[in-house]
């Protein structure tokens, strides 16, 4: 494997990412609830996976290349994917629909910024900061009036995964370099910070 520790964490996240996916479909009761749900699984499902595949096995340079680009691009799916159910509960009308349609339109331009050619660093980053930015959006009517654990999940997750970052952009912390280091520590972050998420999801979709 090319990098053991880090395909076996995300792979481990895929695999209950999956279980996930399939409790949330089958606990699930309102049709709109499920199809919220079914949106943040299978975009959690796809990220982990995508991640597990692209550190684990030693693709040639032009395949790692796009596996490199969907590990990226797939951050901005689970982005718009975890803000999907907190819009639909939180939210209505026309409302929802801009809520919708202005998470997605963002996570479409992440996207494309990740494909093209033209991408820079510091766009990518910002981009992923205003995307995250705006799925945290809905805690303030999360907090208003459906369930404030939920808004306190998502906000621990949000504070998880920036620190995490700013960690992992900074090369820390240095634990036991080609073993374990800041990029494997920043696996366990991302695979906690998604555990708090799902847990806000659980309790909107099937509670």
């Amino acid at each position: 494997m090319q990098n053991p520790v880090r395909g076996f964490l995300h792979g481990a996240g895929a695999l209950f990412a999956v279980i996930g996916l399939i409790a949330l479909l089958v606990r699930s009761e309102e049709a709109s609830m499920r199809m919220a749900g079914a949106v943040y699984g299978l975009a959690l499902v796809s990220m982990f996976t995508t991640s597990a595949l692209y550190h684990a096995v030693p693709w040639g340079s032009d395949w790692k290349s796009r596996l490199q680009m969907l590990d990226h691009t797939f951050i901005y799916v689970l982005v718009a994917g975890t803000a999907t159910p907190l819009l639909v509960a939180a939210l209505y009308g026309g409302w929802l629909a801009a809520g919708l349609a202005g998470i997605w339109g963002l996570a479409a331009l992440g996207m494309v910024q990740e494909i093209s050619k033209r991408r820079t660093r510091r766009t990518v980053l910002a981009l992923q900061f205003v995307a995250g930015a705006i799925a945290l959006i809905p805690i303030a009517s999360t907090f208003a009036g459906i369930d404030p654990t939920v808004g306190v999940l998502m906000l621990a997750g949000g504070v998880s995964y920036l620190l995490g970052t700013l960690l992992f952009v900074n090369s820390r912390p240095r634990l036991r370099p080609g073993v374990f280091s800041h990029h494997e520590f920043f696996h366990v972050v991302v695979i906690l910070a998604s555990a708090l998420h799902f847990l806000a999801v659980w309790r909107i979709v099937a509670l």
